[in-house]
């Protein structure tokens, strides 16, 4: 468990960035790595603030994980929706708000170190895990964020000039530690972009099985993947999980009679793609072959790619899948509803 002394370095740190202001002069899409060692294993840090009031910093660690900061900056041009975004993040954040976002643990301890900060200003820290919630982070992350955030500092007081004329040259500001001990601060390549996914390949047995038995309909599929947005705390088997999971649902729908062909959930971002390519050809197996799929973004247009390409199925992106929205509108109704009813029972209880 983090000791008092530690938080209150912590806090200090963040105090110290607030002064220091980073986000005047570097905008969240020119990135800072804190390397010590090889470059995959590097700490990359986004320094939000730049176009709004959002005020902070987010930290990925590893380059595997930064295909959410692509997801981000990318967001329009992959079709990704808020919810989609958000919640397909591994990060650790520290941001400054009011003291009705502090999170509970947190304004305890605030309490307990005699912390008083301006509202807009107090400094407070999120986990945030792939298909997960974001929760306090747990005393690992803590010790991170208390061993990074010195590093972004620094890191930031010799790039704060430099930001804007390094993401020109499509390169990122790298602090490095090398084998001696030496620090230095050099421009690099921009790491890669991993957040565009590789797409699944079915089995050409299992292809050549399906087109001795399948017929070319009319149909126009719909194929959605996205985040219930209704987390649970409950795994597979009824046990009780370390943090509450949000996971991604897939539907495969007929758009002209609005039926639901398939509905599966996934824990991961890669196995959503991969279940959804599956469901696609499970319901080719089962309805024929479809004039058309309709999809809205760019992870279900990897989902279903290796299957529209074998048969020759045309795809259509759009923002409005008709069947499939009201599937997910008569689900949140009911949510409201089941919601309201249970305030109505014990007032005072229910966080939302």
């Amino acid at each position: 468990m983090m000791s008092l002394e530690q938080w209150e370095k912590l806090y200090t740190y963040a105090e110290e960035l607030w002064k220091l202001a980073p986000w005047k002069k570097i905008d969240d899409i020119e990135l800072i790595g804190l390397q010590n060692g090889k470059k995959n294993d590097a700490v990359w840090v986004s320094t939000l603030g730049y176009h709004d009031s959002t005020y902070g910093a987010a930290f990925y660690q590893g380059v595997e994980n930064l295909k959410g900061w692509y997801m981000i900056i990318n967001q329009e041009e992959y079709g990704l929706d808020q919810m989609f975004t958000i919640f397909s993040q591994n990060m650790l954040t520290l941001y400054y708000g009011e003291k009705k976002e502090i999170p509970p643990q947190q304004e305890e301890i605030l309490h307990s170190l005699k912390k008083k900060y301006k509202d807009g200003r107090i400094p407070y820290f999120y986990s945030m895990k792939e298909c997960s919630v974001p929760v306090e982070p747990d005393d690992e992350e803590l010790a991170q964020l208390l061993a990074w955030l010195p590093l972004y500092i620094d890191a930031c007081k010799h790039f704060v000039n430099e930001a804007a004329s390094a993401y020109d040259q499509n390169k990122c500001m790298v602090r490095k530690v090398k084998t001696d001990g030496t620090v230095t601060y050099t421009k690099e390549k921009m790491p890669r972009d991993l957040s565009d996914p590789l797409v699944p390949c079915i089995d050409e047995a299992y292809y050549k099985s399906l087109e001795k038995k399948v017929k070319q309909t009319s149909d126009v599929l719909e194929v959605d993947m996205n985040y219930l947005g209704i987390p649970t705390e409950e795994g597979e088997n009824g046990e009780v999980l370390e943090r509450p999971m949000n996971p991604i649902v897939t539907i495969i729908a007929e758009e002209e009679t609005g039926l639901i062909y398939s509905y599966c959930l996934s824990a991961s971002l890669k196995e959503a793609v991969e279940n959804t390519t599956w469901e696609l050809a499970n319901v080719i197996e089962q309805h024929g072959i479809p004039k058309y799929v309709k999809i809205r973004h760019a992870f279900a247009d990897a989902a279903v790619q290796d299957v529209c390409d074998h048969f020759y199925i045309f795809e259509k992106f759009t923002d409005r899948l008709p069947a499939i929205d009201d599937v997910y509108n008569e689900f949140f109704e009911k949510m409201s509803s089941v919601s309201e009813e249970a305030e109505k029972d014990e007032p005072g209880q229910m966080l939302s």
